[in-house]
C-alpha cells in the first residue's frame, strides 16, 4: 500500500531562517530486510512554507512509499547562500483521513491552494 510522506529541511543564514532559496532533495530509501539503499528521488524541487512562523522550512512530498518494506531519508540542497547548504532530513507520514491542508495558512495568508495537493 502506498502511503504519502512529507520531508522537511530547515536552512538558516547567519542563524536566522534562510528564505527564498532554490532548494531540491534527494531521496533514498533503505530497504528494512537487508539495509540495501537505493535511490528514490534525484533533485525533486522542494516548496518553501511561507507561513510568518516557518523561517526557512522547505517541504517535499512523495506518495508512493511503502512503509512496509522500506525507510526513507532526505538531504535537502540549496547553492544559495545560508549557513548550511545540505540538511537531512526525515519523513513525516501523512495521516490518510487528510483530504487537504489548506486550512494551516502554508503561504501565510490562509490560501485556497493546497501546496501538498490531496493527500
Amino acid at each position: 500500500m502506498s502511503s504519502t510522506l512529507l520531508f522537511y529541511g530547515h536552512f538558516t543564514a547567519s542563524g536566522s531562517g534562510a528564505t527564498g532559496l532554490t532548494v531540491t532533495t534527494d531521496i533514498s530509501r533503505i530497504t528494512r530486510s537487508s539495509s540495501a539503499v537505493a535511490t528514490h528521488t534525484t533533485a525533486g524541487a522542494a516548496t518553501e512554507i511561507t507561513s510568518p512562523n516557518s523561517n526557512g522550512v522547505y517541504f517535499f512530498k512523495i506518495t508512493d512509499a511503502d512503509l512496509t518494506l522500506y525507510d526513507y531519508i532526505a538531504v535537502f540542497k540549496t547553492t544559495g547562500t545560508c549557513d548550511q547548504n545540505r540538511v537531512p532530513a526525515l519523513y513525516t507520514p501523512a495521516p490518510a483521513n487528510v483530504k487537504q491542508v489548506n486550512d494551516l495558512g502554508v503561504d501565510g495568508v490562509g490560501s485556497t491552494a493546497d501546496p501538498w495537493g490531496p493527500v
